[in-house]
């Protein structure tokens, strides 16, 4: 009995993960940014310094559009 509680808090365990790592894959493709410029950008802001995620993605634009313009 035992042993089917652990097991069953274990796969409660792997689909939470799952689940936030989903959320997180979703949020890099829907801001169109890497992963590990994401995880920056959130540590930063966790930890109160400034955060230059916003202003990069600006940038890009707009070397795309001048290269396009």
């Amino acid at each position: 009995m035992k042993d089917d509680y652990e097991t069953e808090e274990k796969k409660q365990a792997a689909a939470d993960v799952l689940f936030q790592y989903s959320r997180f894959v979703m949020a890099c493709i829907g801001n169109q940014v890497r992963p590990c410029d994401l995880r920056l950008h959130l540590m930063k802001e966790i930890s109160g310094m400034q955060t230059s995620l916003k202003k990069r993605e600006s940038s890009q634009i707009s070397r795309f559009s001048r290269c396009n313009g």
